[in-house]
C-alpha cells in the first residue's frame, strides 16, 4: 500500500513538471528564486504527504514493538530451558543419488 501512495505521488509530481513551462516558470519567479503559486501548492502537498507517511509508519512500528512484547509474555506451555536439540545430517552421497533419481 505504501509503494502506491509513494509512486502516485511521484507521478503526480512529474505529470505536473512536464505541463509547466519553463519560460512561465523563470518569469513568474523573476530573480528571487521563488516558485508560482502551483508550485507551491505541490510542493506543500508533498511535504503534508511525507509527514502523513512518517506518522503512518512511526504508528505502525509502535505497534509492531506493542505487539512483539505482549508475544513475549505469553506462556509457552513448556520451559524452555530444559529443552533438549539433537541435529543429524544426511552424507553428501546419498543426497546427490536421490536428487538424480527423482
Amino acid at each position: 500500500m505504501l509503494a502506491v501512495v509513494t509512486a502516485s505521488l511521484r507521478s503526480g509530481s512529474g505529470v505536473a513538471a512536464l505541463r509547466t513551462s519553463v519560460n512561465e516558470t523563470l518569469k513568474e519567479g523573476g530573480r528571487t528564486g521563488t516558485s508560482g503559486g502551483s508550485h507551491a501548492r505541490l510542493r506543500s502537498a508533498l511535504v503534508v504527504g511525507e509527514i502523513a507517511v512518517a506518522l503512518l509508519l512511526l504508528v505502525a512500528s509502535g505497534l509492531l514493538l506493542r505487539s512483539f512484547e505482549k508475544i513475549r509474555s505469553v506462556d509457552l506451555g513448556f520451559r524452555p530451558d530444559h529443552i533438549l536439540t539433537a541435529s543429524y545430517s544426511l552424507p553428501l552421497k546419498t543426497v546427490r543419488y536421490s536428487r538424480r533419481g527423482g
